[in-house]
């Protein structure tokens, strides 16, 4: 007999391609061994045979007859190379699944003697549909179970994360950033959720605690892809985390990323995105305020000075108006942006249009902070130090001085409650007084609180504003 040929791909069947080397497949399958030992190929190469000696004696001149013999010939010639397919099929098949079974180690043994009736019949219809409906069962009420305990998982994440908050306020007990942070920890091991991820990330960065914040954002970032505004808020507070580290072309993809997000939003839906819009645009005006500040081989691929002014104006534009319509809600907001674009005013030495936008800002806050010194004394007292820094500038140094003194005051006595959060308030008084008694000719004053400036900012070496403090009061000390 003939050794078949089976080194051609199978058929029309484009998603299978058997891979021979010789008579084998690949899995130590010998085809011609098998097909040796069937009696069902035996019997079909039999009639071929039969078929091809009739068609022989059949003369020429009957060609009705031998055009029908030829036709049976080709059909089963092609009976044949569809059984060889097939074969090679089922032997690729049994090469390259898990075969553990009792039932599917039977059929193989059977398959591999040439018995494929007999490895039919071992794959009994009637017992695998038992067992299917058996398995599936018990795969659904396994699903129900991993169900429930996913919901129970949900639920105990929210119930650390709840107590997280919780120890937040307990400001008597020494050790409660510790606790807190641990209570964050084991919300996210028991489920890693939009709201977990967000707080926890937003709690370090309070806490000038950098590690981690940029794991748990870009997390964040990929869990809230299919929610928009979402993207926008973590793209926002990723750009301000790469800013405080310095990571500056990273920060301006973030920002621009959650600008482009919340224009577009805000365009379709003013009244419920328009506060967001104005966020971005004030913290992409102080990038772009901060960068003109740096090295000119640094800041070659950002804009100008005149991009942040405009991100600055964007955003006043909007808090304003909407402050004018909603003051108890969107008043901190605008105090927050105008105090902004007094820095930056300042900056660019637009002393009228820098006091204006402080003393507006200083307005709202001093009456904020009367009726909820908790929340709005700390904004009040940045307020005040910026613009104590501004009076200095202006040559009204007395003045200056009591202002940046009460702010300091301020920053300390909150600080002790917060665990760093306002450590560097601290410290950029303290160099801003210092830079006063130095000019007042107090040097040991001076020195001192120069000194106190540096080991504060020192706590903190990967965030921008401590390297920019340092700098600052070591500057001043030569």
């Amino acid at each position: 007999m003939e050794t078949p040929n089976f080194s051609s791909s199978i058929g029309d069947d484009n998603l299978v391609t058997a891979v021979v080397q010789g008579n084998t497949v690949q899995g130590s399958i010998n085809i011609t061994q098998i097909l040796g030992h069937s009696a069902d190929y035996a019997a079909l190469t039999s009639q071929i045979t039969e078929t091809e000696e009739l068609l022989s004696y059949i003369p020429d001149t009957k060609p009705d007859k031998r055009l029908a013999v030829s036709q049976k010939l080709e059909g089963l010639r092609a009976r044949e190379q569809k059984f060889k397919e097939d074969v090679l099929r089922l032997a690729e098949t049994f090469s390259k699944i898990n075969i553990d079974g009792e039932r599917l180690t039977k059929a193989k043994a059977h398959f591999e003697a040439g018995r494929f009736r007999e490895a039919d019949a071992i794959l009994n219809a009637e017992d695998m549909t038992r067992d299917q409906d058996a398995l599936i069962h018990a795969r659904e009420r396994k699903e129900r179970e991993l169900a429930d305990i996913h919901q129970d998982l949900a639920q105990n994440a929210d119930e650390w994360l709840v107590k997280a908050n919780i120890n937040q306020l307990q400001w008597d007990d020494p050790d409660w950033f510790e606790t807190t942070v641990a209570c964050f920890e084991k919300s996210l091991k028991a489920q890693r959720t939009r709201d977990n991820l967000w707080k926890y990330a937003l709690f370090l960065y309070k806490h000038n605690q950098p590690h981690k914040v940029e794991q748990l954002y870009l997390e964040l970032l990929e869990l809230v892809q299919a929610d928009e505004s979402d993207l926008a808020r973590t793209a926002m507070n990723l750009g301000l985390f790469y800013y405080t580290v310095q990571k500056m072309p990273e920060a301006e993809t973030m920002y621009l990323r959650s600008l482009e997000i919340r224009e577009r939003l805000a365009k379709a839906n003013p009244a419920q995105f328009e506060p967001d819009l104005a966020m971005t645009l004030m913290n992409l005006g102080l990038f772009y305020e901060t960068v003109q500040k740096m090295p000119k081989a640094e800041m070659m691929y950002f804009r100008s000075l005149d991009d942040a002014e405009t991100m600055y104006l964007r955003a006043f534009e909007i808090s304003e108006r909407l402050a004018k319509a909603n003051p108890a809600q969107f008043e901190p907001d605008l105090a927050t942006t105008l105090v902004n674009l007094g820095v930056f005013y300042q900056t660019v030495q637009k002393m009228p249009e820098a006091e204006t936008m402080y003393l507006r800002s200083l307005e709202i806050y001093e009456r904020l902070a009367k009726a909820n010194p908790a929340q709005f004394e700390p904004d009040l007292a940045t307020t005040a130090m910026n613009y104590g820094f501004f009076l200095f500038q202006n040559g009204k140094a007395i003045e200056a001085e009591e202002r940046v003194r009460r702010a300091n005051e301020v920053f300390r006595r909150v600080a002790a409650d917060n665990h760093g959060q306002y450590d560097l308030s601290v410290s950029r008084t303290c160099g801003l007084l210092g830079i006063f008694k130095k000019e007042k000719g107090e040097a040991a004053a001076a020195r001192a609180l120069f000194e106190e400036c540096i080991a504060i900012a020192s706590r903190y070496p990967d965030v921008l504003e401590a390297q920019q403090l340092i700098a600052m009061a070591k500057q001043q000390m030569e």
